[in-house]
C-alpha cells in the first residue's frame, strides 16, 4: 500500500529532502506518436512511475464492505494510518460512546477485521464525531472530538504506544474535556504539523464556528484551544474540514450542511494566523447539505469530493484556478449510498485511487475506486529509466506521475501533463457527382492547412471533371487525408428501353429497360418495388407500369411503359362432364367463331355425341384459337332387381334390405325412406314393413323403387318379464312373471341356460340382480332380460357425544338409512320409538335396528369420557411501573369473566389491557365453557419508579431507527411538550408521551437543526407539582 504523492491522508508534514524526483517529457504529441521520457531525478532508490494518470473525470465504482463485526452502528467519521506494513482504521460511533478499530493487513484492499475499543471509562464521548491519528516521539495517539451540547462536548486523546495494533487492555486514555468551553457540538477534526509543532483544528455545528488547538511539539500535555467565532459569518452548522497547502500558503476547506456551501479558510503561512473566510458557493448547484469534503493535487490540478446526505450521493468539486480561486462542480454517477457522512483521504493501491465513506444510517462502509486509464501502451512500471516510448492511442491530456523512495523520510514526487492531439479527420463525404453536366465543391473541413491532390491550398474547390481527389489536413502537429471520386455525368435517359405486346391473350408482354447517362451501376424499380440490378421484366399482362431508374450517385429518373393486348382470344365452353339416363345422344355446342374443328373430324358449331368418350373441339376467331374438353357417358338404364331382403323368422330377429344397383354411371347416390345416405347401401334391424329407396348416379340419373321386410309369425316367440323385488337387502323372495306374446304353445322357461326347466311361466326365490330368462317351443329360442332390485342395505348412522369430566353427560344419535322406513329401535332389549338416548356415562351400549320389511341391523357403540383443558392464563405473574400496562391473555374456553374489574379494558374478552394503580390478583373464569377447572389467576405486582428521558437528537430518514423524537419515562401521570423551530414557530404539540414528532411539518419535511422543546410533567402520587424541562434537540437527516 502506497502514500498518495501530495497529501498523507489528514495530516499534513512538510519536510525538506535531500531526493528530488524530476523527468523530461514533451509538452505535445500526436496519437500513436512515441513520447520518449528522461529520468532526472537525484538521489532515487526506488521509483513508481504511472503513465496514465487516474481518471477523475470518469465514473468510478463504489464496494459495499459492509459491516465488518457487526460493530458500526451510526459510522461518522474513519481516519486510516499505516504501522509497520500494517493498515488501521479507526470509526467512530455516533451516540454510542463508541470507537471500533479496523485492521486491514498490508493492503487496504482486504476485508478488515474488528474490534469495539470501548468507552475508556466514559472518556469516549456519548456523540463521537471527529477523530485523527497522529505520531509523536512517545507513539501514536488517536485524538477524538464529540459531544452534543456545550456541557457535554470534549477532546480527548487514546495512547496506542510504539503501536497501533497494540491489545486493547493496554491502551490508556485522557479526557481534556471542553477546554475554554469553545466547542459546541464538534464534528470533524483535522491536525497539521508545521514545522516542529502541532496544530488542530475542529469545526462546532451547533454554535457554527471553528476551534484552534495548539499541542506543542507532542501530544503530551493538553492542548490550549480557542474559538475563532464565525469568521466573516459563512459558517453555517458546518461538518467537514480538510486541509490543503497551495503556494506556500495553508487553507482549510469546511463543509456548510445547512447553508449547502464550501467555505475556504486562508490562514497564510501559518495556521496560527488569524484567517480570512470566503465563501465559495454551491458548485453548480451540486451540493445538497454537503457533510464531509476531502481534496486530491493531481499534477498542479485541484479536485475536492463532497458527500451529500440530502442527495445521498458524490459531487466532485473543480478548482480551475487553484484552490485559492473559485469552484466549479458536477456530480458522480454513483448510487447505493443512504447517508454518506464522511470521506476519507485518498491511497493509492497499484495503478488505481481510493477513498473510504462511511454510511451513517447503512451502518457500512464503502470503498470508493477510480481507475487509472488504460490509454497508454504501458500503464505503469518501477524502473529508474521507464519505458521507450510510450504510446497514447486517444486524444487528451495526461498527467505522468513520477514517486520516488517511497515510505522514506526522503520520499518526492514529480508531475507533467502531456498533450495527447488527435489528427483532423477531414471527411469529404461518400463519392458523388452530378444528375447531369455541372459542377460539385468539395469542402475538407477543420484545420490549419490544406493541400490538394490538384495543388490547391483552400479549404474548399470546385471540380468539374471526373476523378479522383484528395486532401491532407494539418492542425500544426499532426495530419489526416480523405479521398472522394468525383463522377460529372450525362443526364439519365431511357429511350432505348423495349417494349414487347401481348399477343392472342397469352402473358407473354415484357419491358427491357435499356439506360443511358447517369453512373453506373443503376437501381430498378418496378411499380414502386425495388428490382436491385434487374432490368428485365418478363410475362406481362396488358397494362401500363411504372419504371424507375436510380444511378450510383442517386440521379434517377421515372418513366410509364404501357403493354397492347394485339388481338382477342376465341374461348368456346361446350359446359360440365355430361351423359344419358339410358341409351341416346348428347347435343354439343362450341359457341361462337368463324371454323371449327373436332376431334371426331367434324368441322362445324355443333355435332350429336352418341358414344361415351371425350369430345375436344378447337375454335378460330381468324386471329387467335382456342380449345375446350368435355366427357360424354352414354349409359345403361338403372335398375334395382339385384337388391336383397332379408326377412324376420326365429333365427333373425331384424330385417335388413341390401341394395345392389346396376347401369347408370358409377358412383352412386342413395335414399333411403327420402334420407340421403350418401354412398351407404346396406340398411340393417329393420322392423317388419315396407320401406322406400332411391338410387341417383354420378350425371343425374336415378330410379326409386319400394321393398317389404316380412315377419314369420309361426316360427318366432316375443315374450315380457315382470318382476317382484325382494323384501330386504339380502332377502331370497323376489320372483320374475313371463308374458309370451307371439309363438305357438306350449313352452319351457329357464333361468340357468336349460340346465333346469320349467313350464310354468312364474320363478320365485330369487334375490336382487340382473336375470336373462330363455324361452322355447318345438320351433324356436327366444330371451327376454329384467333387472331385479331390491331396498339399500340398513346402515345405523350414529353419532354421539362423549362423557365431559365423568358428570353422565354423554349422548348416542342414531339415524338409519337404507331398507324401508319407518324404522324401530332397541336399545339393549327395550324397544323404542326415538333415535336419541342422553344422559348417559362412558361404556358399551347395544343398539337394534328394524325396518317397515322386517329388516334388521344391529351394532355396539363405546362412550368414553373427556377432560377438557382447564381455562389458562398464559401469562406468569408479573410486575409493572405504575402508569404501565401489561395484555392478559386467557386460552381453552368459548367466553371468559374476568374480576376484579379495576384496571382492566375489558372484563369479557381473552386478552384484557390490566393497568392496576395497585398490585392486584385477576381472577377468569368461564361463563358457558364445560372445562374441567373453569378458573385460573394471575398476579400484577404494581412498582411507583419515577423517571424521564430526552432524547437528543433523532433522524427521520424512514429506516425505522431513531425516527422519532419520543419522551421516554416512568410512573408519569400528566405530560405535555411542545417543539419549536429557531425562530420561535411552534411546530409539534402532543399530551401523550408514548407518542413523538416525526420531523414534519404541515406534512412537509422539516428542515435539519436544532429545535427547542418545553416539557411540562408529573409523576403518580405527585400530580399537584407538576416539573417542566426545556431544552434542544437535533434532527439531523
Amino acid at each position: 500500500m502506497k502514500q498518495l504523492f501530495i497529501f498523507s491522508f489528514c495530516l499534513l508534514v512538510w519536510l525538506n529532502v535531500s531526493g528530488q524526483a524530476n523527468f523530461t517529457a514533451p509538452d505535445t504529441v500526436c496519437i500513436n506518436d512515441p513520447v520518449n521520457i528522461t529520468n532526472t531525478s537525484v538521489g532515487a532508490s526506488t521509483y513508481y512511475w504511472n503513465f496514465c494518470g487516474y481518471d477523475l473525470y470518469g465514473t468510478p465504482t463504489l464496494t459495499d464492505l459492509g459491516n465488518p463485526g457487526s460493530l458500526l452502528y451510526v459510522p461518522t467519521f474513519i481516519t486510516i494510518e499505516q504501522d509497520n506494513g500494517i493498515w488501521y482504521g479507526f470509526v467512530s460511533n455516533f451516540g454510542y460512546n463508541s470507537i471500533v478499530r479496523l485492521t486491514y493487513g498490508s493492503s487496504l484492499l482486504n476485508t478488515p477485521t474488528a474490534e469495539d475499543l470501548g468507552t475508556f471509562n466514559g472518556d469516549v464521548p456519548e456523540y463521537t464525531e471527529g477523530l485523527q491519528v497522529v505520531k509523536d516521539d512517545n507513539g501514536w495517539h488517536l485524538i477524538v472530538v464529540g459531544g452534543y451540547t456545550t456541557s457535554k462536548a470534549r477532546i480527548m486523546k487514546i495512547d496506542f504506544g510504539s503501536s497501533l495494533g497494540t491489545a486493547k487492555a493496554s491502551l490508556t486514555s485522557t479526557n481534556w474535556g471542553n477546554i475554554g468551553t469553545t466547542m459546541n457540538y464538534p464534528s470533524e477534526l483535522t491536525i497539521i504539523k508545521e514545522g516542529d509543532d502541532y496544530w488542530g483544528l475542529t469545526v462546532n455545528a451547533s454554535s457554527n464556528t471553528v476551534t484552534r488547538f495548539y499541542f506543542g511539539q507532542n501530544f503530551t500535555n493538553a492542548p490550549t484551544a480557542e474559538n475563532l467565532g464565525n469568521v466573516t459569518g459563512t459558517l453555517n452548522f458546518p461538518t467537514g474540514i480538510y486541509a490543503a497547502k497551495y503556494n506556500n500558503k495553508n487553507y482549510i476547506f469546511v463543509t456548510n450542511t445547512y447553508a449547502g456551501t464550501l467555505v475556504r479558510m486562508d490562514f497564510g503561512t501559518s495556521i496560527g494566523n488569524t484567517p480570512v473566510s470566503t465563501d465559495l458557493g454551491n458548485a453548480s448547484g451540486v451540493l445538497t447539505q454537503p457533510r464531509d469534503i476531502t481534496i486530491i493535487n493531481d499534477c498542479g490540478n485541484f479536485y475536492g469530493l463532497v458527500v451529500n446526505n440530502v442527495s445521498h450521493d458524490i459531487a466532485r468539486v473543480d478548482f480551475p484556478n487553484g484552490v485559492d480561486g473559485a469552484i466549479t462542480g458536477s456530480t458522480l454517477a454513483i448510487s447505493g449510498l443512504t447517508f454518506p457522512h464522511s470521506i476519507s483521504t485518498m491511497f493509492r493501491d497499484g495503478d488505481n485511487l481510493y477513498s473510504m465513506i462511511t454510511d451513517a444510517d447503512a451502518h457500512k462502509i464503502f470503498r470508493l475506486q477510480f481507475n487509472s486509464c488504460s490509454n497508454s501502451s504501458t500503464p505503469s512500471s518501477t524502473s529508474a529509466t521507464p519505458p521507450s516510448p510510450i504510446i497514447y492511442d486517444s486524444a487528451g491530456v495526461y498527467s505522468i506521475h513520477l514517486l520516488t523512495n517511497e515510505s522514506l523520510s526522503t520520499q518526492s514526487s514529480f508531475c507533467k501533463e502531456v498533450v495527447v492531439l488527435a489528427p483532423p479527420k477531414p471527411n469529404l463525404g461518400k463519392d458523388t457527382g452530378t444528375c447531369g453536366n455541372g459542377t460539385v465543391t468539395l469542402d475538407a473541413g477543420e484545420g490549419r492547412t490544406y493541400l490538394w491532390n490538384t495543388g490547391a491550398t483552400t479549404r474548399t474547390i470546385v471540380v468539374t471533371t471526373t476523378g479522383d481527389y484528395i486532401v491532407s489536413v494539418s492542425n500544426g502537429y499532426c495530419e489526416g487525408r480523405d479521398t472522394i471520386h468525383v463522377s460529372i455525368n450525362k443526364p439519365l435517359d431511357l429511350s432505348k428501353t423495349v417494349v414487347t405486346n401481348v399477343d392472342c391473350g397469352g402473358t407473354l408482354g415484357q419491358i427491357e429497360v435499356m439506360p443511358t447517362g447517369g453512373t453506373y451501376p443503376y437501381s430498378y424499380y418496378f411499380d414502386g418495388i425495388s428490382q436491385g440490378s434487374d432490368s428485365l421484366y418478363k410475362n406481362l399482362d396488358s397494362g401500363t407500369y411504372s419504371i424507375r431508374v436510380v444511378d450510383a450517385i442517386g440521379c434517377e429518373i421515372a418513366q410509364a411503359y404501357t403493354v397492347v393486348q394485339n388481338t382477342a382470344l376465341a374461348k368456346p365452353n361446350l359446359g360440365k362432364d355430361t351423359g344419358t339416363c339410358g341409351t341416346g345422344s348428347v347435343t354439343l355446342d362450341a359457341g361462337e367463331g368463324l371454323t371449327y374443328s373436332w376431334n371426331t373430324g367434324e368441322t362445324t358449331r355443333t355435332i350429336m355425341a352418341t358414344h361415351t368418350g371425350d369430345y375436344i373441339v378447337t375454335v378460330s376467331n381468324g386471329y387467335c384459337e382456342g380449345s375446350d374438353t368435355i366427357h360424354v357417358s352414354i349409359n345403361k338404364p338403372l335398375d334395382l332387381t339385384n337388391t336383397v331382403v332379408t326377412n324376420i323368422d326365429c333365427g333373425v330377429a331384424l330385417g335388413q334390405i341390401e341394395v345392389m344397383p346396376t347401369g347408370g354411371k358409377y358412383p352412386y347416390t342413395y335414399y333411403f325412406n327420402g334420407i340421403n345416405e350418401g354412398k351407404d347401401s346396406l340398411y340393417p334391424k329393420l322392423d317388419p314393413g315396407t320401406y322406400t329407396v332411391k338410387v341417383v348416379d354420378a350425371v343425374g340419373c336415378e330410379i326409386a323403387q319400394a321393398f317389404t321386410v316380412v315377419e314369420h309369425t309361426a316360427t318366432i316367440i316375443r315374450a315380457t318379464a315382470s318382476g317382484t323385488k325382494p323384501t330386504c337387502y339380502d332377502a331370497t323372495d323376489g320372483s320374475i312373471t313371463i308374458q309370451v306374446n307371439k309363438g305357438v304353445a306350449p313352452f319351457e322357461y329357464t333361468i340357468d341356460s336349460f340346465k333346469t326347466v320349467q313350464t310354468t311361466p312364474v320363478l320365485t326365490g330369487l334375490t336382487q340382480g340382473n336375470y336373462k330368462i330363455y324361452i322355447r317351443n318345438a320351433v324356436c329360442i327366444d330371451s327376454v332380460s329384467i333387472q331385479l332390485s331390491a331396498p339399500a342395505p340398513l346402515k345405523t348412522g350414529v353419532s354421539l357425544t362423549n362423557e365431559l369430566c365423568e358428570r353422565g353427560n354423554g349422548t348416542i344419535e342414531v339415524n338409519p338409512s337404507g331398507g324401508t322406513s319407518p324404522y324401530a329401535f332397541y336399545w339393549g332389549s327395550e324397544l323404542m320409538t326415538e333415535n336419541t338416548v342422553s344422559d348417559i356415562s362412558a361404556g358399551s351400549y347395544s343398539i337394534l335396528i328394524r325396518d317397515a320389511q322386517n329388516c334388521t341391523l344391529d351394532t355396539t357403540v363405546i362412550i368414553e369420557n373427556n377432560n377438557v383443558a382447564a381455562v389458562h392464563i398464559w401469562n406468569n405473574d408479573t410486575t409493572i411501573n405504575i402508569g404501565q400496562s401489561v395484555t392478559l391473555k386467557a386460552t381453552n374456553s368459548p367466553d371468559y369473566a374476568w374480576t376484579p374489574e379495576d384496571g382492566l379494558s375489558c372484563v369479557d374478552c381473552s386478552s384484557p389491557v390490566a393497568t392496576p394503580d395497585s398490585t392486584t390478583t385477576y381472577v377468569v373464569s368461564t361463563v358457558t365453557g364445560l372445562n374441567c377447572i373453569p378458573t385460573d389467576t394471575v398476579t400484577v405486582t404494581v412498582t411507583h419508579y419515577k423517571k424521564l428521558f430526552i432524547p437528543t437528537a433523532f433522524t427521520p430518514n424512514g429506516d425505522g431507527q431513531n425516527d422519532v423524537f419520543r419522551v421516554k419515562g416512568l410512573g408519569i401521570t400528566y405530560f405535555n411538550m411542545r417543539v419549536f423551530n429557531r425562530v420561535g414557530n411552534l411546530v409539534y404539540a402532543t399530551e401523550d408521551y408514548s407518542s413523538g414528532w416525526d420531523g414534519k411539518l404541515k406534512g412537509e419535511v422539516a428542515p435539519i437543526g436544532t429545535y427547542v422543546y418545553v416539557i411540562q410533567y408529573a409523576f403518580y402520587g405527585d400530580e399537584m407539582h407538576p416539573q417542566m424541562e426545556k431544552g434542544t434537540v437535533t434532527l439531523i437527516r
